[in-house]
């Protein structure tokens, strides 16, 4: 096992016209991130529409990302799925294709902690020598008491927490002493709170164009600047607040290829910007901070 850390964009899947996975596009797209000094991908989350492929699909995506990284940095793979036996083939296939981790969500329909905890024993005991982290997105079934039980299990190594509760969070980070625990937080908006609160790293999907604001975050807190990374995460959020008025999954589209990445999509249920929608949004992007955080 290892302790996870740094930046790690949430990676998009390029996709072809008829919906295949674009494995030029991915190539450059990874290229260009580990260029920029990302510390890590994480493949196959909802930014890179993971629920929306088949298995076979995913499979392949996995395949493609570890064959475009090169072990120039770590993967970790998302294999979450409502039904297990997907997620434990998930699993299996990333664990031997050498991912450095594997994670997923809490699926829906597992009301009680004790599902929750079968379903994770089950993903662990899939790959039995992968990090394993969960993702809690927006959810309230992930609290501590859960993460807490999660620690009895031994590839369990923290967990993707995409939500804006700081204190909880804090909790989370605090019941990793003593082993290998890497917290993320998930929100990419509320990353430089997660720093100061203790986050071993941030993962998440604007970093697929602008990762340098959120090293840069980290480094300005680790030098005691935390007015300065306050700053910084205000012009990145300025950002992101127009990628969500427009719709987050369309407008990513639009922003990636601003930089010249054309990553095609997004995937049902999220629907793509139509012609003038896609051109107004360029225009606030251009009249942002957009290139100068990408530049970063």
């Amino acid at each position: 096992m290892r302790n996870f850390e740094g930046v790690w964009p949430a990676l998009v899947t390029p996709a072809t016209e008829n919906g295949e996975i674009n494995e030029d596009c991915l190539n450059a797209l990874i290229d260009h991130l580990v260029d920029k000094g990302v510390d890590g991908l994480y493949v196959g989350g909802s930014t890179g529409e993971g629920l929306s492929r088949s298995v076979g699909q995913r499979m392949k995506l996995t395949e493609l990302a570890v064959k475009a990284v090169q072990e120039r940095v770590p993967v970790i793979v998302h294999v979450g799925a409502v039904a297990l036996p997907d997620a434990l083939h998930l699993a299996r296939h990333a664990a031997e294709l050498g991912a450095a981790g594997i994670s997923s969500i809490l699926p829906p329909d597992y009301e009680s902690e004790e599902s929750l905890w079968r379903y994770y024993a089950g993903i662990a005991a899939a790959a039995p020598t992968t990090a394993l982290l969960a993702y809690i997105l927006n959810d309230d079934r992930g609290t501590p008491g859960l993460m807490k039980r999660l620690q009895g299990l031994p590839q369990v190594a923290g967990a993707k927490y995409t939500g804006p509760d700081m204190y909880e969070f804090r909790h989370m980070i605090d019941l990793g002493e003593g082993r290998y625990w890497s917290m993320f937080t998930g929100m990419d908006e509320m990353c430089v709170y997660g720093v100061l609160a203790g986050a071993a790293g941030t993962i998440g999907s604007t970093l697929n164009f602008m990762p340098g604001v959120y090293r840069e975050i980290r480094r300005l807190v680790a030098a005691g600047d935390a007015n300065g990374a306050s700053s910084l995460q205000e012009r990145a959020n300025a950002v992101t607040t127009i990628l969500h008025r427009y719709g987050y999954m369309g407008a990513q589209v639009v922003a990636l290829d601003l930089l010249g990445f054309n990553v095609g999509g997004p995937r049902l249920p999220h629907l793509p910007l139509n012609d003038d929608l896609a051109g107004s949004l360029r225009e606030e992007l251009q009249g942002s901070d957009f290139f100068q955080l990408c530049a970063l």
